[in-house]
């Protein structure tokens, strides 16, 4: 949980300036994605480093973020169904969460908006063609696994 907590230094920055353009424009900011993912791989490849902020193995971190390169190829495939984008943050959060804390964060994030999907289709103010943007989803999750 140490290094869950360590990450938040860098993960909540990123998590929280995503949430904005997600909501705002539909899209992620590159350029946080590229700042926080070459930070991660300097945090991960640095031995002290990564026993300080990380706490999870190099192997760990490298699986965490071939998640991520799983959504990436799922977004291709899809033709866009799930966004490239979604894909890139977990790419980045799996350099810093490890295998298991970012498929637990995958899990929460999407169950927590198909929550959300359902209630508003039940309200009538969303269809089934309508989209979610699911780093808002992701921020409230890993703040709740933070809390815990």
């Amino acid at each position: 949980m140490q290094g869950l907590r360590m990450s938040a230094l860098f993960l909540l920055p990123m998590l929280g300036w995503n949430t904005v353009t997600d909501l705002k424009r539909k899209q992620i900011s590159l350029l946080s994605v590229i700042l926080f993912g070459l930070t991660g791989i300097v945090l991960a490849s640095v031995s002290s480093l990564r026993s300080f902020f990380l706490k999870e193995s190099l192997e760990s971190l490298i699986a965490g973020a071939a998640i991520g390169a799983l959504l990436l190829l799922l977004s291709r495939l899809t033709r866009g169904a799930v966004s490239f984008g979604d894909g890139l943050i977990f790419a980045v959060l799996g350099l810093y969460l490890g295998i298991f804390q970012v498929v637990l964060l995958l899990f929460l994030s999407c169950f927590a908006a198909g929550i959300t999907g359902t209630v508003l289709l039940i309200m009538g103010r969303a269809d089934q063609k309508s989209r979610l943007p699911l780093v808002p989803f992701v921020l409230i999750s890993y703040m709740a696994l933070l809390a815990l």
